[in-house]
C-alpha cells in the first residue's frame, strides 16, 4: 500500500485532544492554527528581530530629515543680565579736568545692565552639505533593503521551521502507528502462545521490537517539542503556547515539483543582497564626494536684532529706557591648509571606493555560482525523494506480505521484525527526504530571489 503524505494537520496528539474536549481551555492556552502564509503573515507582525529591523529603518529615516535641516534657518534668542558689582576703573589724564601732569582714575557705567536679543542664522553655501542631500535617497534605499532582505530571511526561517514541525509530527505519527500494529501483533502472538503453537522466543522478540519502537517515540517526541519551540519563538510567541498546522504535504511537493519543472529567469539585479551592495558603493562614492568638498569655501548668513537697557538701579520691572541695535553679517570659512588631513581622508575615501566596487564584482559571480549550487542541490533533492518515495512503497509492500505470511504461520517472526522494520525506517527516510526538497527548495528560491 503506498504511503500517503496528504494530511491535514489539525495536528494530532495531546493538543488536539485538548481541543476537542474543552474549546474554552484552548481558548485560555491561546491556542491558533496556522498554515504556511498566515504563520509569515503572523511573523511580520510580531517577530522580534524583524520588529527591530522596521523601528531601525524609521531611525534612519529621522536621521535623513537630520540632515535636511541642516540647511534650514536656525533662530535662537537670548536674555543676559550683568551685574556690575564694582565698576571697572580707567586712568585719564588730568588735563580733561584742570589738572595737567597728573592721572585721574574714574569708572565709568552702571551698575545693571540687561541685553534681550533674537539671532537668525542661514546656511548659504556648503559643498558638504549639498553632498549629504545626495546621499540621503541611497541611505533611504540602504535601509528600505535592508527591511526587504529581513522579511526574505523571516519567510525562509518560518517556513523551514513550519515544514520541520509538520515532518517531525508525521513521523511521530508513523511511529504511533506502529507501535499500536507492533501492539496488537504482540498481544495476538501471547494467544497463540498460550495455545502452544509457537515458541516463547516470538514473543520476546516483538517484546524487543516493541522496546526499540517506544525509545525512537520518546526521541521523535522531543524533536517534535523543540521543532514547536523554534516555530513559535520565530512568529514571536510564548515557545510554550500550543500552535496546530494544516499542510497538505503531497500537494505542497506537487507545486514543488512543477515549479522545478519551469525555467526560471536569474537576475542578480533583484538579489536584495546585490542591492546593498550597490547602495554602498553609490554611498561611498559620495563620501569621497564629500571629502573633496572639504576644499571649497562655506558661506553662512546671519542678522541679529536685539533691546539693551543700562541702569543705575535693578528696575527693569518698573518700565525704563531699552535701546534697539540691528545688525547683519556675513561669514566665508575659506579652508587653506589643515595639515593634510583632508587629503589623507580623501585617499582613504578612494580605496574605499575600490574596496565596495571588488565587493560588488565578487557579488555577481557569488551569486551565480550559488544559484548553480542551489539548483544542482534541489534537483538532487527531488530525485532523492523519488528513491525514498519507492523504497517506502516497496517496504510496505513487503511487510504486508510478511505479516500475512505471518499471521497464517507459514513466516516466521525474524522475517516479520526485519520487515516491519525496514518498513519503519523507509517510511521516516520517506519523509525526511520529503522535508529536505521542501528545505533544498526554499534554498533555491531565495537564490534567485522568488522567495
Amino acid at each position: 500500500m503506498k504511503t500517503k503524505l496528504i494530511v491535514t494537520l489539525w495536528l494530532i496528539m495531546p493538543i488536539c485532544l485538548l481541543a476537542q474536549r474543552n474549546d474554552s481551555i484552548a481558548a485560555k492556552s491561546s491556542l491558533m492554527i496556522f498554515d504556511l502564509p498566515a504563520a509569515i503573515r503572523y511573523a511580520m507582525l510580531h517577530n522580534y528581530d524583524f520588529q527591530k529591523k522596521q523601528v531601525e529603518q524609521l531611525i534612519t529615516y529621522q536621521q535623513t530629515k537630520e540632515v535636511e535641516s541642516i540647511g534650514l534657518p536656525k533662530l535662537s534668542g537670548s536674555v543676559t543680565y550683568q551685574n556690575s558689582l564694582e565698576l571697572p576703573t580707567q586712568i585719564i589724564p588730568g588735563d580733561f579736568v584742570g589738572q595737567p601732569n597728573t592721572f585721574i582714575p574714574v569708572q565709568f557705567g552702571v551698575q545693571h545692565f540687561m541685553d534681550a536679543s533674537l539671532n537668525l542664522q542661514q546656511l548659504i553655501f556648503d559643498g558638504r552639505y549639498l553632498v549629504g542631500l545626495k546621499a540621503i535617497k541611497h541611505l533611504k534605499d540602504l535601509s528600505h533593503h535592508q527591511v526587504q532582505m529581513s522579511e526574505q530571511e523571516l519567510k525562509e526561517q518560518v517556513s523551514k521551521l513550519f515544514y520541520s514541525a509538520v515532518i517531525a509530527d508525521l513521523s511521530l505519527a508513523k511511529l504511533d502507528t506502529t507501535i499500536q500494529e507492533v501492539q496488537k501483533l504482540k498481544n495476538q502472538t501471547e494467544k497463540i502462545y498460550e495455545q502452544g503453537l509457537i515458541e516463547e522466543l516470538d514473543i520476546d522478540r516483538l517484546t524487543l521490537n516493541l522496546s526499540n519502537l517506544k525509545n525512537q517515540q520518546q526521541i521523535a517526541q522531543k524533536q517534535r517539542d523543540i521543532a514547536y519551540f523554534a516555530l513559535n519563538y520565530n512568529l514571536g510567541r510564548d515557545i510554550n503556547l500550543p500552535i496546530l498546522l494544516k499542510l497538505n504535504v503531497d500537494e505542497e511537493l506537487h507545486q514543488v515539483k512543477s515549479k522545478l519543472l519551469q525555467s526560471d529567469t536569474f537576475e542578480i539585479e533583484d538579489r536584495f543582497e546585490y542591492k546593498l551592495l550597490q547602495d554602498n558603493y553609490a554611498l561611498k562614492k559620495l563620501d569621497l564626494q564629500k571629502v573633496k568638498s572639504s576644499y571649497l569655501p562655506a558661506l553662512y548668513g546671519s542678522f541679529n536684532i536685539g533691546y539693551q537697557s543700562p541702569r543705575p538701579n535693578f528696575d527693569y520691572f518698573s518700565g525704563g529706557q531699552w535701546y534697539r541695535y540691528t545688525n547683519f553679517a556675513l561669514r566665508l570659512n575659506v579652508p587653506i591648509f589643515n595639515g593634510l588631513t583632508t587629503k589623507r581622508q580623501e585617499q582613504q575615501a578612494k580605496l574605499n571606493v575600490d574596496l565596495a566596487e571588488i565587493s560588488l564584482n565578487q557579488a555577481k559571480n557569488g551569486f551565480l555560482l550559488e544559484n548553480a549550487q542551489r539548483q544542482i542541490n534541489v534537483k538532487a533533492a527531488l530525485i532523492e525523494f523519488e528513491n525514498q518515495k519507492n523504497l517506502s512503497y516497496l517496504s510496505n509492500k513487503i511487510y504486508q506480505k510478511s505479516k500475512i505470511k505471518y499471521q497464517e504461520g507459514v513466516g516466521s517472526s525474524i522475517e516479520l521484525i526485519t520487515a516491519q522494520s525496514d518498513k519503519i525506517r523507509q517510511d521516516i527516510n520517506a519523509l525526511q527526504s520529503s522535508l529536505k526538497l521542501l528545505l533544498q527548495f526554499i534554498e533555491y528560491q531565495k537564490s534567485n530571489s522568488s522567495l
